[in-house]
Order: C-alpha cells, then structure tokens, then sequence
C-alpha cells in the first residue's frame, strides 16, 4: 500500500509539475506526500502512524485520503502544526505542536467555548471527561480541528 502510493505520487507529479499531492488524515492534519517518510502500525492495531521527514509524526490516524493543490510558488511563512490525539478521545486530549503561549480553546458545534487554555510549552494535556459525548472544535490562532469525545 504505501509503495502503491508513493509510486502513484511519483508517476502524478512528473506528469503535472504544477502539482503537490497531499494525504488527508481522518485527524484533521494533511501532509505533502514528498514529506512522507513511512507509515507505522503495530500488529493487530486498528491505528497506524505516518511518519515525516522533518517534524512529529501524525498518530492515531485510521484512513487517510488523497487530492491535489496546484503549487504556487510562493513563498509562505512556516505556521504551527498542531496535532492532538487520541480521536476520539475518551478522558484525556493531547496535543503537540503549540507556540508557548498560544491560547487553545474547545468549542461546541453550537459555538459555545466550553474550555479554555494557555499553553505553557509545545505540548499540552486537557481533560475532558466532564464533556458530553459528540463533536468538538480545538481552536488555536491558526488551525482548527476536529475531534470526538466518546
């Protein structure tokens, strides 16, 4: 499969230079296939990991999909990637990724701010067995995400 899938991604974009493919992970993060080092997954496990060249790898992942952006060539200033896992969480939401400092919120789909947190480093812990079960948001100043709380 992941030989499939790189050979895909090589014959793709000698054909259309003007192209990047990208694999979309059911965790909310989308990754450059030219950035994919390997994917990881134990025996028996139902999740499996993928593995950049430059960066945290994305875990919890269980099915990814693929599509293509036109490249623009223009340069633009690095972001932060966050990450969280487990999805769906059950007690307690992991996250990696953050700028110190950066303020992180967990909103309801019917837009109410349930939590509210400062991250105090790259990594950060919430818990959240006192929410309902049902679709979250994680908001930062530059991405959000969305997760399951089972």
């Amino acid at each position: 499969m992941v030989v499939l899938a790189c050979g895909l991604w090589l014959a793709v974009s000698a054909q259309n230079p003007g192209y990047r493919w990208y694999m979309n992970t059911d965790t909310g993060v989308s990754v450059a296939m030219d950035e994919v080092d390997y994917l990881l997954r134990s025996d028996g496990s139902a999740e499996f990991s993928i593995v950049v060249k430059q960066g945290n790898p994305v875990v919890g992942v269980h099915r990814v999909t693929f599509d293509k952006k036109q490249a623009t060539g223009i340069e633009t200033e690095a972001v932060e990637q966050v990450r969280l896992y487990p999805n769906p969480v059950q007690e307690m939401l992991r996250m990696s990724g953050l700028s110190a400092g950066s303020v992180v919120e967990i909103v309801a789909l019917d837009g109410r701010v349930v939590k509210r947190v400062e991250a105090s480093g790259s990594d950060l812990s919430i818990p959240v067995a006192d929410l309902s079960s049902g679709s979250y948001l994680l908001r930062t100043a530059n991405t959000t995400l969305k997760f399951i709380k089972r």
